[in-house]
């Protein structure tokens, strides 16, 4: 009998030996359910001092600051608590206003404790009225010139009778929805708030709109262009800062008609219509190339509508530098000019001591800007060009060392041909289309109408983008328009990656639909 208790003994010391861990149970993916509000969802007539919803487990709250809003506005915003599975959400006295819907979404700020699983978009919702407002809009922030989506705008519709302001913001794929709105008139505004400051900037895009509400709207896109203050009264410099050692950056307040009235000096020089000051192509802004100055701050005076003086601070580590020449494309076509770029802004250039294949002749060197020259010329296949010492002199008055460029004119079978006719089923466009096409290291424009045939030949091989619009006001640019002055954007049609060019090819026949 002991042998058998032994047995029994040594059996169960040697189960206890391999101890196994408790099974951790299926992981679980659900969200937090609500099971009871206190007022219920979606209750009238009631000015809440306090909600609390109770949730089926304990939950917590993340980036509450970026993912909660209530709409409409209200002055003081509730203070929102939570206790393990409960919600607290407090109302300062007085802060809502009578007859009105109240919707607080929690975006993705509402999560359960232990998984993080999202309770996406939870939605509470009560009215300090006897009814209900089931009115929503919705629509899609886009750009206006390629139609990609823009993601983290600020939304803002305002009742104009009431004086009741909704808020959201944009997704990710830049949809957005405004849920149980009022009927009455209202102002739309969406812009891309960069600097959360929740107002339109200098070069921030947006979209404004007025309307009436008495039902739901789909906006479909909303498409954003850039801000442009035209309505300021006064032209004046919003900032002035270096870009690098010799360009100073400066901003205005509005778009400038003619560069040569602006007045400004550096330290003690006095430009009244300096070449060095090159306005960009928004016109709102100027590029200041001027010699190495070694301070650690100068002061710029300078006078449009008023006289400013501007404190620059200047970058820490400053050297100046000697001139370098390179060539933009080391292939280019045979008819095509050919474009050099310098370190420095170039001031001045003395042919005579530039040679194209041991000659001096039979070509054209020309400053384009500040960094810019192109050339043209004669020559096909391999080309040298040789930048003399002193052929070129930058803007602090020191002369090149002497610079060597090579580069060749490409072959009829290196190079594609390319055909298009625009096309317009709709009969929307009228008059002159422009058609841009480029890539990083070329840019064709073409002045065409619709259903005419245009071809480009003797492209370099690569993949181009095109752009084409129709040209309303004839200056050969796109206007992106102004919602402001009631100034629509130019019709634009923007293909990236579109235009495909192979050597010794030709691409004929491609028909481009504007709409």
């Amino acid at each position: 009998m002991k042998s058998i208790y032994q047995f029994l003994l040594i059996l169960l010391l040697g189960s206890c030996a391999h101890i196994v861990p408790p099974d951790g149970g299926i992981k679980d993916t659900n969200p937090p359910k609500l099971i009871k509000a206190n007022p219920l969802n979606n209750s009238l007539n009631i000015f809440p001092s306090k909600v609390i919803l109770t949730f089926n487990e304990n939950i917590e709250l993340v980036n509450m600051i970026e993912n909660v809003r209530l709409t409409p506005d209200i002055n003081t915003l509730p203070k929102l608590k939570v206790i393990k599975n409960r919600l607290s959400i407090q109302f300062s006295k007085d802060s809502l206003k009578p007859n009105t819907t109240y919707t607080l979404n929690f975006g993705d700020a509402l999560v359960d404790l232990n998984e993080k699983n999202i309770l996406k978009n939870f939605n509470y919702t009560f009215s300090t009225g006897s009814s209900l407002d089931s009115n929503y809009i919705k629509g899609k922030a886009v750009a206006v010139k390629d139609k990609s989506a823009i993601d983290k705008c600020l939304i803002t519709l305002i009742n104009t009778d009431k004086q009741v302001k909704y808020t959201t913001k944009s997704a990710l794929n830049g949809d957005w929805k405004i849920m149980n709105i009022s009927s009455g008139n209202y102002e739309l505004f969406i812009f891309d708030d960069k600097n959360l400051n929740k107002k339109p900037d200098l070069k921030e895009s947006y979209y404004s709109k007025k309307f009436h509400i008495d039902s739901s709207i789909d906006m479909a896109t909303n498409e954003l262009i850039s801000y442009n203050v035209s309505s300021v009264s006064k032209l004046f410099v919003l900032s002035a800062k270096y870009i690098n050692d010799y360009i100073i950056s400066i901003k205005f307040s509005k778009a400038i008609e003619d560069r040569n009235k602006i007045k400004y000096s550096l330290m003690t020089e006095l430009n009244k219509k300096e070449p060095s000051l090159i306005l960009t192509e928004k016109k709102d802004s100027l590029l200041l190339y001027h010699p190495f100055i070694e301070t650690d701050t100068l002061y710029m005076n300078i006078e449009t509508d008023t006289l400013q003086k501007i404190l620059i601070k200047q970058p820490k580590k400053r050297k100046i530098e000697n001139m370098r020449i390179d060539v933009d494309l080391p292939i280019v076509r045979p008819e095509d000019d050919v474009f050099f770029s310098s370190n420095i802004p170039i001031k001045l250039i003395n042919s005579k001591k530039i040679s194209i294949n041991g000659s001096y002749q039979n070509f054209e060197i020309t400053k384009n800007a500040s960094y810019k020259m192109s050339l043209k010329h004669n020559q096909n296949g391999k080309v040298k060009v040789i930048f003399e010492a002193g052929s070129l002199s930058d803007l602090n008055g020191k002369e090149n060392t002497g610079d060597t460029i090579n580069f060749r004119t490409a072959e009829p079978e290196e190079t594609g041909n390319y055909e298009f006719t625009i096309k317009d089923t709709l009969l929307n466009f009228k008059g002159i289309v422009m058609v841009k096409i480029y890539n990083e290291n070329s840019s064709y424009l073409i002045k065409t109408e619709i259903n005419k045939i245009n071809k480009i030949n003797g492209l370099l091989p690569g993949t181009y983008a095109l752009e084409a619009w129709q040209d309303v006001n004839s200056n050969s640019i796109w206007d992106e328009g102004n919602y402001m002055e009631n100034i629509n954007p130019e019709k634009i049609r923007l293909l990236k990656n579109f235009v495909i060019i192979k050597p010794n090819w030709d691409s004929l026949g491609v028909e481009i639909y504007m709409n």
